[in-house]
């Protein structure tokens, strides 16, 4: 028997029998059926996938720096209570926390790496809400990791979108600064300029409250070697203060970007976030977080105090983020190991 063409029914002679003939149909019938389906699928898949120049992203229009485009989506919205939310647990919701700011009425802001959000508590953890959102339309955030509130102003460094972006205490959109590559932490000065680490270009920024204008220290210039720089403040003269972990040393500059100072931290390292804070009585407080613990320092650099528990006798975990409510002196820790907030209480003593 010559071979047939694939895809054609078998053939039989005058002399064969008829059943190879009905078999071979059926099978080219059920050949054809399954085409067709694979066909329908694929089909349906490059309709339901690919992009359409009709429907582009809403958040396609704001990536560019100082967009100002209203993202349409209602996750990303903000909601502010002026009472907690009840029945939570304190400090709840929160994922890889990280960064810390008290505003004027004792809130405790949090900038949340896991959940791309900044999270709003009032002083006993209670839920007052936020906004954010994975990512990079105004509200939305790319795993932030800082936070600063001055007056009506909140900041926060939106570290994967390489920007910081500015709101209102309600969460309406302010501005924009661009141009960035993985900011860690902010800063506000007593002249209410901001000053941000801007880790992977290793330099610091110094913006006006506007976000308008800014100058760069870093890169060589004036000295300056960074390796990574991370928290940043700002005390009260003026003088600037900023953790370099893969260097183990706190850098410290005058309010003009000039380096004054390099102090050895030996605890900190590389695969750390240390943070840093004002503290009373002319002091600086800092996270380490490699050690879990916070410690004091006098502004000559030495160290004089170190807590590996709260006011509570709870010990820290992986401590990244710290604030303080200047009124009452109660010092917020941020544990990113267990997403929590635990407090040490530096009130003076009756």
């Amino acid at each position: 028997m010559a071979p047939t063409e694939p895809g054609n029914p078998m053939r039989s002679d005058d002399t064969g029998s008829s059943e190879p003939r009905a078999a071979s149909s059926r099978t080219a019938a059920l050949v054809w059926v399954v085409l067709l389906v694979v066909v329908a699928v694929a089909a349906w898949a490059l309709w339901r996938f690919l992009p359409h120049a009709s429907a582009p992203k809403p958040e396609q229009a704001a990536a560019r720096p100082n967009a100002t485009v209203e993202e349409p989506d209602l996750p990303g919205r903000a909601l502010i209570r002026k009472s907690a939310e009840p029945n939570q647990a304190p400090y709840s919701g929160l994922d890889q926390p990280r960064g810390a700011s008290v505003d004027g009425d004792g809130r405790l802001w949090v900038a949340d790496f896991g959940t791309s959000r900044v999270h709003l508590f009032d002083p006993n953890g209670g839920d007052l809400g936020g906004w954010g959102g994975f990512g990079n339309a105004q509200r939305r955030f790319s795993h932030p990791y800082a936070v600063a509130v001055s007056a009506d102003t909140v900041y926060v460094a939106d570290t994967e979108n390489s920007r910081v972006t500015a709101f209102s205490l309600q969460g309406d959109w302010k501005a924009s600064s661009g141009g960035l590559y993985g900011p860690r932490g902010i800063a506000i000065a007593p002249d209410g300029q901001i000053w941000v680490t801007d880790m992977g270009n290793r330099r610091l920024m110094r913006y006006d409250p506007g976000l308008t204008r800014f100058d760069s220290f870093g890169k060589g210039e004036k000295g300056i070697d960074f390796r990574a720089p991370i928290g940043i403040t700002v005390a009260a003269d003026g003088i600037v203060y900023v953790s370099d972990p893969d260097d183990h040393s706190l850098k410290v500059f005058d309010a003009q970007g000039n380096p004054k100072a390099r102090w050895p931290i030996a605890t900190w390292g590389p695969n750390s976030e240390p943070y840093l804070i004002n503290g009373p009585n002319n002091t600086l407080i800092a996270t380490d977080p490699l050690k879990n613990a916070v410690f004091m320092l006098d502004r000559s650099g030495k160290e004089t105090h170190r807590w590996t528990t709260d006011s509570r006798n709870a010990a820290f975990s992986n401590p990244t983020g710290i604030a303080m409510d200047p009124k009452t002196h109660l010092v917020y820790v941020v544990n990113t190991g267990t997403n929590s907030v635990t407090r040490i209480d530096l009130s003076p003593k009756k």
